[in-house]
């Protein structure tokens, strides 16, 4: 039972750790005092007497439904933000991955993750082309194979992984979209490896900037040793994209084996490839 909880419970943990985080930042900005009974105007004032009215249970679950709801908005500004500066200032590889998906922000997608999955998409190319299937991928590939200068296995290597690397947008976003959805059914273990892999990343770079939010105003109303916990964020948000890495890592690996498919049968891109007179390769998406 515990572990059927586990999923819900992850999901409410970081919007509320991440509200309480930045509320508490808030009140330590604007000055503890203003909080308290005689400094209270407006809607400080206003709101601690209805609290009185309703009595602390509903005041405390009116607390926790507000910091739930500033954890939400933060998430949300915070993915929208990191989808953008990974689109605008990532590498091409990763810039194409963000576009594709806004899984993208907490899945660790480093520059192995992308050659991991350049891997497994050659893979599933090679199968699709082995099984002889009349579809326009194979046929555009056979046309490519003929025109190759270098006919080898090391050409048609070469071909294959210009396929990979142009499918590897469509392949991230197959990736971290739908295979977690194929596995929760199928393995139900590698999915609650890849959930808490993936809830761990989310909240650790979910609280990170404010945390160091909180430390800088700590450093400014207190003391400035407070500004070492600038530090910790940077590196809680280092350990965030570690482990959002390793939880895409057991999705591949669950597509090595075999427990789920990325691709389903007709529903692989077509591949139009772009060959030279020499060694050189291009593909493209369709």
């Amino acid at each position: 039972m515990l572990s059927s909880l586990l999923p819900g419970i992850r999901q409410l943990r970081t919007p509320v750790a991440a509200g309480a985080v930045i509320a508490l930042a808030v009140v330590l900005a604007h000055g503890v005092g203003r909080f308290g009974a005689a400094g209270r105007t407006g809607l400080v004032r206003d709101l601690a007497t209805l609290a009185t009215a309703l009595g602390r249970p509903v005041a405390l679950a009116g607390l926790g439904l507000a910091m739930y709801l500033v954890g939400v908005l933060w998430q949300s500004v915070l993915r929208v933000v990191a989808r953008f500066v990974g689109i605008r200032l990532g590498r091409r590889g990763l810039r194409e991955v963000y576009r594709a998906t806004s899984r993208a922000v907490f899945a660790g997608v480093s520059g192995r993750v992308l050659e991991q999955l350049v891997e497994v998409t050659a893979v599933r190319l090679r199968q699709e082309l082995k099984a002889g299937t009349s579809s326009q991928c194979a046929s555009d590939f056979r046309s490519a194979r003929a025109r190759l200068a270098d006919r080898s296995d090391e050409g048609e290597n070469a071909l294959v992984r210009a396929g990979a690397e142009a499918l590897v947008s469509q392949a991230a976003r197959e990736l971290l979209e739908l295979v977690p959805t194929r596995l929760i059914t199928a393995e139900k273990e590698l999915w609650a490896g890849w959930d808490q892999a993936r809830a761990e990343a989310e909240f650790r770079a979910t609280l990170a900037i404010p945390l160091a939010g909180l430390a800088g105003t700590l450093g400014v109303v207190y003391h400035p040793l407070w500004w070492g916990g600038v530090v910790v964020a940077l590196l809680l948000l280092r350990i965030g994209s570690e482990s959002g890495e390793r939880g895409t890592e057991v999705l591949l690996e669950a597509v090595r084996a075999r427990k789920a498919v990325l691709f389903e049968d007709g529903a692989l891109p077509d591949v139009p490839w772009n060959t030279f007179i020499g060694s050189e390769v291009r593909a493209s998406v369709r």
